[in-house]
């Protein structure tokens, strides 16, 4: 498919999965790329826009080469190879030097340019969120199908949470700036002590950027970085407006969705993990 796709190609060699692709390096032209595999192509489309509309120096991003169909149930996205190593995949010593960095690149996301797209919440390929409002968005995950899953969670702690959910998001501000969605851990590429690129924006969206800081507070049990992240926004940014109320309200939205997402795939073990989390935010 690649020597199809982009000529003579050297050096094909499989990378560690992410959650969602199948992913192999290659050499071409004297340059090295990886190409992911991913049953959808809607996050690769995500990605793409992303890198042409909101890269920059600030917020390094792999440029997308390629993009398209292996066959009906394959997509394929090829883009630059970026040296380094995840967040995730750091010691202790060198997560603390990268806080700083990790907080300057999600402070310019913040003030990234979204004007010319519009809604709220998930964006689609072509930029445009799928909601009217940030709450809307919130509150998405009340209207999945739980009665589906119902047999595989708790469903006394979910409607708790859902209750809980639907009081918070009341009194969230509406706003509208960009939100990677799935912020630090193995989004980010790290090297020397700064940000050599941050990937995966199949999750952006448009809403609070506190919801970023969210997801390390969400997943700091389970990872160091995510530990030590949410501390170090702790001490910076808990004198926010409403702070600790937003990042409340955002836990639980990650909460839902994850319990309802894993469920969904049957995994039990996980949806435990999730459903002793999401009583720890509730208590």
């Amino acid at each position: 498919m690649l020597s199809d796709e982009m000529g003579e190609i050297d050096d094909l060699r499989p990378m560690i999965e992410g959650e969602e692709s199948q992913a192999y390096s290659f050499l071409f032209k004297e340059k090295y790329y990886v190409v992911r595999i991913n049953p959808k192509i809607e996050g690769f489309k995500k990605d793409q826009y992303a890198y042409e509309n909101y890269s920059s120096d600030k917020i390094p991003m792999p440029r997308v080469v390629r993009l398209g169909y292996i066959d009906d149930n394959h997509a394929f996205c090829v883009s630059e190879l970026v040296g380094g190593i995840t967040l995730q995949d750091a010691n202790p010593k060198q997560i603390a030097n990268l806080l700083e960095p990790l907080t300057n690149v999600w402070a310019e996301i913040g003030v990234t340019d979204v004007s010319n797209t519009h809604g709220y919440g998930e964006y689609d390929g072509y930029g445009n969120g799928k909601y009217e409002t940030w709450q809307n968005f919130i509150l998405g995950v009340l209207r999945y199908d739980w009665g589906k899953v119902a047999d595989l969670v708790d469903t006394e702690l979910v409607e708790k949470a859902k209750n809980e959910l639907e009081t918070l998001s009341s009194n969230m501000p509406n706003l509208r700036k960009l939100v990677h969605g799935d912020f630090g851990a193995n989004n980010m590429l790290v090297e020397n002590g700064q940000i050599k690129s941050v990937i995966d924006w199949e999750n952006s969206l448009y809403g609070d950027p506190l919801y970023d800081i969210s997801i390390a507070y969400f997943w700091s049990s389970w990872l160091i970085c995510m530990e030590m992240s949410a501390k170090y926004w702790e001490d910076l940014l808990s004198k926010t407006e409403d702070y600790h109320r937003r990042i409340k309200c955002y836990q639980l939205r990650i909460a839902l969705h994850e319990i309802y997402d894993n469920a969904t795939d049957n995994d039990s073990e996980m949806v435990s993990w999730l459903q002793k989390r999401t009583k720890e935010i509730l208590d």
